[in-house]
């Protein structure tokens, strides 16, 4: 408001009083003078306010501009964004299968027969690699999860992902030994399946579930399912079961357990079984360098001349005989020396076969 002003109320004050006084003894000019100063006083007070007043205004304004601005960087950034998705999804729109689909239907339709099957072509060509290995992971995830009350849909579920990996791309070598291995696994339990409709419906209900079981239940259901397909030979089947107990061990008793260094050997193992020998190596040198330092384990431990035995074995797998040889000679001396191994012990007997394969390949 214009008179909340303390400095302008006072010079009001002074004027009036001013005006009031008895000017009969005065002169015209200090009458004059006793009335100019409050009056100024009143000019430049009110000066004052309309300039606080119209600088507050000025103030409001330019914040006004500054978010009007932001609002509008806020806007370009947002059609910005929206240009890019569109882009994107111009993209991406032939790579669906859908779209594939579309264009094959439509020029079926028309009765235009080979344009209608080049539509489907041309996308697998393009994607079928792509969309296979989304297959196969998804065949790898129910293959997994294949154990006791899942087992029959898991089987079911594993192997439909398996086969459309298969045909989607042919050369997908690890969806064909997996369909294999889910094959065999399927005709030896000599039961009736679920139809895939509800496998699929209940291996995807378990995912909802996969933070909320009992991960220490899981990890040994898991391992020990896997160590069957193991000794099976279902090693593309095994892999996966595998993977889920490392997982399960990781999260309970974590990297550095006993029982984490187990699975993940026979992870390794797995691993060299199927070809993938450079990702097999990786995780036995980790296993066994942990086993050294292990405070319960050691160098000398079973445990560890086990991991450092298969670190041997990969080697060799990889061309590395130099090194193998080195290493599987060292562990087998190691295992002669044991007390709870010794000369004559499965293990000793296995890495001196190792050294003799070896040192065979050297001198071929």
């Amino acid at each position: 408001m214009l008179f909340m002003s303390g400095g302008l109320i006072k010079a009001v004050l002074d004027l009036l009083n001013a005006l009031v006084k008895d000017f009969a003894n005065a002169t015209p000019l200090a009458s004059v003078l006793t009335i100019a100063v409050p009056a100024v006083a009143i000019f430049l007070a009110i000066r004052e306010h309309i300039h606080r007043r119209v600088k507050s205004k000025d103030g409001k304004i330019l914040d006004l501009s500054d978010d009007l601005r932001r609002k509008e960087k806020k806007l370009d950034d947002a059609r910005h964004s929206l240009e890019q998705a569109e882009e994107r999804y111009g993209r991406l729109l032939p790579r669906l299968p859908e779209h594939a689909l579309e264009l094959h239907d439509k020029e079926m339709l028309d009765q235009n027969f080979q344009p209608a099957n080049r539509a489907l072509l041309d996308w697998l060509e393009e994607e079928g690699e792509a969309a296979s290995m989304v297959l196969l992971h998804r065949a790898e995830w129910a293959i997994a999860h294949a154990v006791q009350d899942l087992r029959a849909p898991g089987l079911v579920a594993a192997e439909a992902c398996a086969i459309g990996a298969v045909a989607l791309d042919p050369a997908n070598e690890r969806a064909m030994s997996l369909l294999n291995d889910v094959i065999a696994m399927r005709e030896a339990e000599g039961q009736i399946m679920p139809p895939l409709q509800q496998s699929l419906t209940e291996i995807d209900a378990r995912a909802s579930e996969l933070f909320d079981i009992d991960l220490f239940r899981d990890a040994d259901e898991a391992e020990a399912e896997a160590y069957r397909r193991y000794d099976q030979g279902h090693y593309s089947a095994a892999l996966p079961l595998v993977q889920r107990a490392v997982f399960a061990r990781m999260q309970t008793i974590g990297k550095f357990a006993i029982p984490t260094f187990r699975i993940r050997l026979l992870q390794a193992l797995l691993l060299d079984q199927l070809g993938r020998s450079d990702e097999a190596l990786a995780i036995a040198q980790d296993v066994a360098a942990k086993g050294e330092q292990h405070p319960d384990l050691g160098p000398q431990h079973p445990s560890t001349l086990a991991s450092r035995h298969l670190v041997a074995q990969i080697l060799h797998t990889l061309g590395r005989s130099d090194e193998a040889l080195a290493i599987a000679q060292d562990v087998a001396a190691k295992e002669e020396q044991h007390p709870d191994l010794g000369p004559q012990h499965p293990s000793t007997l296995n890495s001196r076969r190792l050294v003799e394969r070896i040192a065979a390949s050297q001198k071929g």
